[in-house]
């Protein structure tokens, strides 16, 4: 259902509307997702109802929904490095192995983003990577996961009407406001409407029609 929304929203009746500017087809999706599982709950249709591993799950870091509760329990949760670990070969060759992922998956992703975003601005790689190591740094510090810029996520941000690095910064500002202060609507989210998501981005970014284009400039 979440790819067929997903298709209506691209054809061009609606594409030329105001709707698909204001409300893009990822969160209809969501909504509609959520507002059918809700619907079988209410009305005990066991056989559609999501289980919970089949949901989204964050850790809920205040009840009352307060930001200070919140931060103070987000605070919890960071896990510090072993300092005495630091010493280990293996420790090094992972995050060798890790950077060089990370650092090439970036600059493909910036150029494969100029491109898809044309005419808007040309990125500066360098900045990038530095960039990624400081992010990467401080995320190693508090027991985070490595970061990296991704494809799909700046392809999500391009077709929703994005055109500047504004993009990236209001989508970290509002994973953290909702983490924090919303984690019980987040949880109502199934992950298969995500993974619609993603599928029909994916094939956006692969879909025949580019194959076809590149085998005529002889690529």
């Amino acid at each position: 259902l979440g790819i067929v929304i997903q298709l209506i929203w691209e054809k061009s009746k609606i594409k030329q509307t105001w709707i698909s500017t204001i409300i893009p087809a990822p969160l209809v999706v969501v909504l509609i997702a959520v507002i059918l599982n809700e619907l079988a709950k209410s009305f005990f249709v066991d056989y559609a109802i999501i289980s919970a591993e089949h949901m989204v799950q964050v850790p809920i870091f205040a009840s009352d929904g307060s930001v200070f509760a919140a931060f103070n329990g987000l605070g919890d949760t960071f896990i510090f490095p072993k300092w005495s670990s630091f010493t280990e070969f293996e420790i090094w060759k992972i995050a060798f192995v890790i950077a060089i992922i990370a650092s090439v998956e970036s600059l493909l992703s910036l150029e494969a983003g100029d491109k898809l975003n044309k005419g808007s601005r040309d990125s500066q790689p360098n900045r990038e990577l530095v960039a990624q190591g400081i992010g990467n740094v401080v995320a190693g510090i508090v027991g985070a996961l490595p970061i990296t810029a991704v494809i799909v996520r700046t392809s999500a941000n391009i077709q929703a009407g994005a055109k500047t690095k504004l993009s990236t910064i209001f989508h970290g500002i509002w994973l953290l406001v909702f983490v924090l202060l919303a984690p019980h609507i987040l949880n109502l989210i199934p992950l298969s409407a995500l993974a619609a998501i993603l599928t029909y981005v994916g094939y956006k970014l692969a879909k025949p029609s580019l194959f076809k284009e590149q085998k005529a400039r002889g690529n």
